[in-house]
């Protein structure tokens, strides 16, 4: 639900006044946001990876509970409205193992840090 979900104008407003700053100053890009949100909305309004810090991670990534690594997530859940579960889950392409959101949880020694570092 969260990748249908169109970021408020907020956003793009902000970007809008870093842009003014950073054109008025003659660098470019140099702003960027710190959010704990999960969601990709300040990517969806417009501005790139490198200029957004996602200090709990994001939901547009995966991590792989067996050989720690990370992935986009490009899994589709298939849920079953009446019981509220997933179908299926996604899996690891390296050992097949279930895979989990990259975001940090609360008391999460388990929350892969390497995309936020």
């Amino acid at each position: 639900m969260y990748r249908e979900k169109v970021p408020h104008k907020g956003y793009r407003l902000l970007a809008d006044i870093a842009e003014k700053i950073a054109d008025a100053d003659a660098k470019e890009s140099n702003y960027f946001a710190v959010t704990s949100n999960v969601d990709g909305h300040f990517q969806a309004a417009g501005y790139s990876d490198s200029n957004v810090l996602e200090v709990h991670g994001s939901i547009h990534h995966l991590q792989c509970f067996s050989c720690q690594t990370i992935v986009e997530n490009t899994f589709v859940p298939e849920v079953d409205y009446e019981l509220m579960s997933c179908k299926t889950l996604p899996q690891c392409k390296k050992c097949q193992e279930v895979l989990r959101p990259n975001i940090l949880m609360f008391n999460d020694g388990e929350w892969l840090t390497e995309r936020t570092e």
